[in-house]
């Protein structure tokens, strides 16, 4: 986990820990800062914003958490626009001319909006400082999860590189968690959760 401390002398990393975290919009406060919208304010989804920059092409997203490895390679554009299309099989009952009742299998599609999103999984590095005597925290990337009907599990949709992401998360505000007219931005709401070590 080491190797992922670049900005902290490994001499003063006592020890590290890998850590998965899981940011649920059942919490309220979770769905109002990721998964909420304001055009008067300029607040908009988390979602929303992360394929934004990566259909212009400013961030990459990836199919596993490996980042650095040689089979997690960027996902295209093509399969990119693949994954924001929701598939699903749907049955139809319908009368025919003779008055027979029959169901129809059709195809649905439908792009997969920020409604679909139940939560972000974060992948972290947390480790304890022995220069500051405390414990911090490498974001290392996160991933939209949906809930899959087919399997009835959630699962991620694509990952993200957080340090690739830092400009764009500080160029978007959501709400202030602590009340008052303060910019509170993406890249805040990152550096400011708590994890369970």
């Amino acid at each position: 986990a080491k190797k992922h401390l670049k900005e902290v002398d490994e001499y003063n990393v006592m020890f590290s820990k890998r850590v998965w975290s899981y940011v649920d919009f059942k919490e309220d406060l979770n769905k109002k800062l990721c998964n909420n919208s304001s055009p008067k304010q300029k607040i908009y989804p988390l979602y929303e914003i992360l394929n934004l920059w990566i259909t212009l092409g400013k961030i990459n997203c990836f199919k596993y958490a490996d980042f650095g490895s040689a089979k997690n390679i960027p996902i295209t554009s093509s399969e990119f626009k693949h994954l924001s299309i929701k598939r699903d099989s749907i049955e139809e009952r319908v009368i025919d001319e003779n008055g027979a009742e029959k169901i129809i299998k059709s195809l649905k599609s439908d792009t997969l909006s920020n409604d679909k999103i139940v939560g972000f999984i974060v992948k972290e590095d947390w480790y304890f400082n022995k220069l500051s005597s405390l414990m911090e925290k490498k974001i290392i990337g996160f991933a939209p999860v949906i809930f899959d009907i087919k399997t009835q599990k959630q699962k991620e949709l694509y990952w993200v590189y957080y340090p690739q992401c830092c400009e764009m998360l500080s160029s978007y505000q959501t709400f202030n968690p602590n009340g008052g007219k303060e910019i509170f931005t993406y890249r805040d709401f990152f550096l400011d959760r708590k994890s369970v070590v």
